[in-house]
């Protein structure tokens, strides 16, 4: 399934202080130390403590789903961009090739979008993955 996330990471992050300070609920946190399992690796525990929003959904386009996230972070457009400079912030969307059976599905990013995200002072990655 297709998704667009925001995440800021770091050794010193506070997730509970994050919230706190942008008021927004994440979709999900983690800190560091705590277990994250894999079939390959059962005994891989998280390597910095994660604060992240994400935005997802059957039936929703990629495109939809970036412009969600950013109406969610512009509240605090000012906050998360201080932090992306003192943690690892990422606007990250996934993009699942198998969402889409009769065609190619397209990621398009307006350049008002693009201006939108480096306004959180975050990097831009795009991961694009075919399981079928």
């Amino acid at each position: 399934m297709s998704s667009a996330t925001f995440r800021l990471s770091g050794d010193a992050l506070d997730p509970d202080e994050i919230t706190r300070r942008v008021g927004i609920v994440p979709t999900e946190t983690s800190r560091m130390g705590t277990p994250v399992p894999t079939q390959r690796h059962p005994h891989l525990k998280q390597r910095a403590n994660v604060w992240l929003v994400r935005v997802s959904g059957a039936g929703t386009s990629p495109s939809a789903q970036v412009e969600d996230l950013l109406a969610k972070l512009e509240m605090a457009r000012e906050d998360f961009r201080i932090l992306s400079n003192r943690f690892e912030g990422i606007f990250w969307c996934l993009l699942d090739m198998e969402d889409d059976e009769k065609g190619p599905t397209v990621l398009e990013f307006s350049a008002t979008q693009v201006a939108r995200i480096a306004a959180l002072g975050a990097r831009l990655c795009i991961e694009v993955t075919d399981y079928r």
